[in-house]
């Protein structure tokens, strides 16, 4: 068993080399600080503000953010999410934003594996009635967290609209999270 340890050790110590020298070689993307001082303008403003108008302000102040760095994938959720709330204040009441869709999309192509975004597109489908869509990135949300009751509902929901006997498996599945 000594020989195994001794083995399984140095190759460990091999992988945790190569690993280690791997990271060491990759370039950091430069910080913009243009960048980052937008995101938090944009980000602090959809949270704190209800009012349409700051909304606005955060969408552009989130675009800046984007602008002075295309792979900022949080800027993406958050420009996205600000658009979605705008959605809401429409006159005609939410008919969705393809805008924000668009968004969500965004920062997926960035990092699939975000049960979050997913989720929030799924919503911005369901508010542009491509149930379908809906259900495929809620599905694919769920997937990553399937314990994530907001998501389950949003299912549940899903299958209301779309007539699935499976509405009452996934509302039960819910109900036990």
């Amino acid at each position: 068993s000594r020989t195994i340890l001794i083995g399984t050790g140095v190759g460990l110590a091999v992988v945790a080399a190569l690993w280690g020298m791997a990271v060491w070689s990759t370039p950091v993307p430069a910080v913009s600080e243009r960048s980052i001082d937008a995101y938090v303008d944009g980000v602090v403003l959809e949270n704190a503000s209800q009012d349409p108008a700051d909304l606005r302000f955060a969408e552009r102040r989130l675009t800046d953010a984007i602008e002075a760095n295309p792979r900022y994938r949080e800027a993406y959720l958050a420009r996205g999410y600000a658009r979605f709330q705008l959605d809401l204040f429409d006159d005609g009441g939410p008919s969705g934003s393809l805008e924000a869709a668009a968004d969500f999309e965004a920062a997926l192509a960035l990092d699939d594996r975000d049960p979050i975004a997913w989720s929030n597109l799924g919503a911005a489908w369901f508010w542009l009635e491509r149930y379908e869509a809906a259900e495929t990135a809620t599905r694919r949300a769920l997937a990553i967290d399937p314990d994530e009751l907001v998501m389950s509902l949003n299912l549940a929901l899903l299958l209301t609209v779309a007539d699935d006997p499976e509405y009452e498996t996934e509302m039960a599945r819910a109900e036990a999270l």
